[in-house]
């Protein structure tokens, strides 16, 4: 009944394919558990009593290998100015230099993102920091990573990066972003210095069918027109 009940929290189909698919994988460890729960030997109970352990803890501070152009942010506006933290007094324009010149390294525990997976999507938590690293990679041409933690979205979960904030909270509040988190407004004291920063997404695409005889120039030109934004 209390597996059943597990099962049964969660309503949406997407968060239930969260919980099925990335990180511990809770949810489908209990549905495989309820299938074996006579095979007390079956390797799937000890697993899932190790998921819903971590699943009520505080993720690794070494954290994860996230790429940057998988990111996306919380908020549809930011403050340029960095308040708290290891940058505190500082902008987003200074860390991006500091990330350019080697000064600050993309493995620096100050640059580390605070996220969560909300249906199948790494969401910022720190949105300055992201905007950073967002920036600082429109500006490579090579695919970069960075640390991220991935939080659980469980009640009771605080961050432990000084703020003590709730996880669940401090998601709930900062969810304004209506472009997905592929965008997002940065605001400072003066309107005229406005400045909007996007994710530059990496996007395979498929051909099939085509005409032997179209150039590579004519091939760019109608892929560009499909609405990407650029071509490697």
């Amino acid at each position: 009944d209390n597996l059943q009940a597990c099962k049964n929290a969660l309503s949406c189909p997407l968060c239930r394919r969260d919980e099925m698919t990335h990180g511990h994988r809770t949810l489908s460890l209990i549905c495989e558990a309820e299938q074996k729960w006579d095979v007390w030997s079956h390797p799937c109970h000890k697993e899932l009593l190790k998921a819903l352990e971590a699943r009520g803890c505080a993720p690794h501070l070494d954290g994860c290998s996230c790429n940057i152009a998988d990111l996306r942010f919380t908020q549809q506006g930011h403050s340029e100015s960095f308040k708290h933290g290891a940058h505190a007094g500082h902008d987003i324009g200074w860390l991006v230099a500091e990330l350019q010149a080697g000064r600050i390294l993309l493995s620096d525990t100050s640059v580390v993102i605070h996220a969560v997976r909300f249906h199948g999507i790494v969401r910022a938590l720190n949105n300055r920091h992201a905007v950073a690293l967002v920036r600082y990679q429109n500006e490579q041409s090579e695919p970069l990573s960075c640390t991220a933690r991935i939080w659980p979205l469980v009640h009771g979960m605080k961050l432990d990066d000084g703020s003590g904030q709730s996880v669940v909270q401090k998601f709930k509040n900062a969810s304004d972003s209506y472009t997905g988190g592929r965008s997002i407004r940065g605001r400072s004291r003066s309107l005229s210095r406005e400045r909007s920063t996007r994710v530059r997404e990496v996007v395979t695409v498929h051909i099939s069918n085509i005409d032997f005889e179209v150039t590579d120039e004519e091939l760019r030109s109608h892929i560009l027109g499909g609405g990407h934004q650029s071509v490697a």
